[in-house]
């Protein structure tokens, strides 16, 4: 948002000096300065969110000793439950950067990630994890109320649990997938691709979706993060009582390449 500053001084100086210098009613300076104000935020906002979902994204390995000690402690958790990790830790040049890590569960066919925001202030871990079906359907769990903040892609759903565990979340998460697949969403499935690319093409589809309405999904984003509400801050149960099948877009897969893995093992046990 590197212009706001520009837009909060012009509306500013319509709302308080306008009438003044440029010989407008006060009223009609108000309004002017009410509405460039706005529309500058709303500007600015939208943006900031697209410069977060590039059409690019650059990443790059991270060096297992920079990996952060946060970062490192939720990779054991994970790991506990039977993931393991899949490519090299990635630092991933978004604003602000991102060290994560993948893991993968393949008895379950379950992605986790495990990544830290560098801010200037106090750096913010999250973790999550992904399961994704047939026809571009996927079902994220996350502890994180930020994930809840942009709409949703058609198929894509999520469940937001703050102050669990990762064995508390990969429960949920577990419970999640059991409930599409008993309304006829199949078997979640993985990829053989690398975790770079698995991020580039989700990046990819969340900036699709949003560019289509651009402001309107910036108000909805603006809405959520003022009021602290979202739909998705529920399990996924009381979201869609009674979920529809999900159609399959024109064979737009997210993970093709696709290989299946045999079941094997309990849900996020050690092995």
């Amino acid at each position: 948002m590197r212009h706001l500053g520009h837009i909060v001084g012009l509306s500013v100086a319509l709302l308080f000096v306008a009438p003044e210098w440029v010989g407008l009613p006060q009223p009609v300076a108000w309004a002017a300065g009410g509405v460039i104000l706005v529309a500058g935020t709303i500007l600015a906002v939208r943006g900031a969110i697209l410069r977060n979902l590039p059409e690019s994204l650059e990443a790059e390995p991270l060096p297992a000793e920079e990996v952060p000690l946060a970062v490192a402690s939720l990779v054991a958790e994970y790991e506990a439950l039977g993931f393991a990790t899949f490519g090299e830790p990635l630092r991933v040049r978004l604003a602000p950067e991102v060290a994560i890590v993948g893991l993968r569960h393949d008895g379950l066919h379950a992605y986790g990630t495990a990544f830290q925001a560098a801010a200037a202030a106090k750096p913010r871990t999250v973790f999550d994890f992904v399961s994704v079906f047939a026809g571009d359907v996927s079902l994220t769990t996350c502890g994180d109320r930020s994930a809840g903040v942009l709409p949703l892609a058609p198929g894509e759903f999520l469940q937001i649990f703050s102050g669990r565990s990762v064995a508390e979340l990969a429960e949920a998460h577990r419970e999640g997938v059991e409930y599409l697949r008993s309304h006829g969403f199949g078997e979640p499935r993985l990829s053989p691709l690398p975790l770079d690319e698995l991020l580039r093409r989700a990046i990819r589809r969340k900036r699709d979706v949003f560019r289509r309405a651009s402001v309107k999904n910036t108000l909805i984003a603006l809405g959520r993060v003022l009021t602290g509400r979202s739909p998705n801050l529920r399990p996924i149960a009381e979201q869609h009582p009674a979920p529809a099948l999900v159609a399959a877009p024109e064979d737009r897969d997210l993970l093709a390449p696709v290989t299946q893995h045999a079941d094997g093992g309990n849900p996020f046990q050690g092995s």
